[in-house]
C-alpha cells in the first residue's frame, strides 16, 4: 500500500520502483534520521555509478531494474546525481556492501562498468552525500571499482567542501 501511495504521489518511479531523483534527498533524509535515532549499526550508504563501455549509450531503465533486483527487499534505492544510484543497505556492513556492488557489477559487466563507494551512516544525508560523491569522482579517475570509507567523523569547525555537478551547480 505504501508503494502505491508513493507511486501515485510521484515519489517513486512506477516502472522501476525506485525513488525519483528529485524526491531522493527528502526520502533519504528520513531514512538517515531513522538509522541514526535507532542506532542501527552497519547501515551503509552507497553511491553507485554505472559508466558505459565503448561509449555506448546506457539504458538507465534497464540498469535500474538490475540495481533494484540485487539488494534485499527492505533496502532503499533512489536515483542519484549524474545517472547514479543511492542505496541504503540495512545491517550490511562492509561485506554486504562489497557483495551488493559485486553482484550488480557482474550482472551489468557486458553493458557498463560499475563503480561504487560506501560508508556506514554516521551523520546526515547532507553531510555524507557530498563526501561520497566527490570521493567517487576521484575513485573513478583512479580506476578503482569499489571503495569503503571508514571513520567518517564530522567536526562543526570542518572546512566546507565546495562541490559542483557537471552543470556547474553547487
Amino acid at each position: 500500500i505504501n508503494n502505491e501511495i508513493l507511486v501515485s504521489t510521484n515519489i517513486i518511479d512506477k516502472q522501476t520502483g525506485i525513488f525519483k531523483k528529485e524526491q531522493a534527498p527528502i526520502a533519504l533524509r528520513n531514512f538517515f534520521s531513522k538509522s541514526i535515532e535507532e542506532n542501527l549499526e552497519n547501515t551503509v550508504f552507497m553511491y553507485l555509478k554505472p559508466l558505459p563501455i565503448y561509449n555506448k549509450r546506457l539504458n538507465i531503465q534497464k540498469i535500474a531494474s538490475v540495481v533494484k533486483s540485487v539488494p534485499r527487499g527492505n533496502d532503499i534505492i533512489a536515483y542519484g546525481k549524474s545517472s547514479g544510484f543511492y542505496l541504503i543497505l540495512y545491517n550490511a556492513g562492509i561485506s554486504g556492501a562489497k557483495s551488493v556492488a559485486a553482484r550488480i557489477r557482474n550482472t551489468l559487466a557486458s553493458t557498463c562498468k560499475v563503480y561504487a563507494i560506501a560508508a556506514e551512516i554516521t551523520n546526515s544525508f547532507e553531510e555524507m552525500e557530498p563526501i561520497l560523491y566527490q570521493s567517487l569522482k576521484d575513485q573513478i579517475a583512479a580506476g578503482k571499482e569499489f571503495n569503503y570509507l571508514y571513520d567518517l567523523t564530522f567536526n562543526e569547525a570542518a572546512e566546507v567542501i565546495e562541490v559542483r555537478d557537471e552543470n556547474g551547480k553547487k
